[in-house]
């Protein structure tokens, strides 16, 4: 018998849900009694890995979105350019009680953008040609988005 924890928290495709339908089968005849025992359950999909290491490199290749803040409705892409962010973040912000800013360019050729959620103000930033380069929590400089964060190794472009 395995005394490692095999479940949700342990499992590669956690934060990312790639294979979640159809992972946990609970045995046969199982019925929960309010008692907060549970009998083992089966992991159909489970692979054991770092989801957070999986999450953030679907992050960089824009197969999964950004949430900005901690309520989760502002997202971004690192796929979108700066005008498709823009219209979406105006969106969500119309429908969620935030503010998004005007994007505007830069001497330096890059376009900002700042969104005002319930946790903190954020500026995005893109480069000439339309790369996402940084999400700044401007109360919190410690936190953050970058490719210096997530990937120290990336080409510039």
């Amino acid at each position: 018998m395995s005394s490692k924890l095999i479940g949700c928290q342990t499992c590669l495709y956690m934060a990312t849900h790639e294979k979640c339908t159809g992972c946990i089968e609970q045995p046969i005849g199982f019925v929960y009694k309010g008692d907060g025992k549970f009998p083992p359950f089966t992991y159909h999909h489970y692979q054991e890995g770092n989801w957070m290491d999986r999450i953030i490199q679907a992050q960089i290749d824009g197969t999964h979105n950004i949430v900005i803040g901690g309520q989760g409705e502002a997202e971004v892409n690192t796929k979108w350019g700066p005008e498709l962010t823009t219209k979406t973040l105006d969106y969500v912000s119309e429908q969620c009680g935030y503010v998004t800013g005007r994007l505007h360019s830069h001497s330096d050729a890059t376009q900002h953008l700042t969104i005002y959620t319930t946790e903190s103000l954020f500026e995005l930033v893109w480069d000439k040609d339309g790369h996402l380069l940084t999400i700044t929590d401007k109360n919190n400089p410690d936190n953050g988005w970058s490719w210096e964060n997530v990937n120290p190794f990336r080409q510039a472009s």
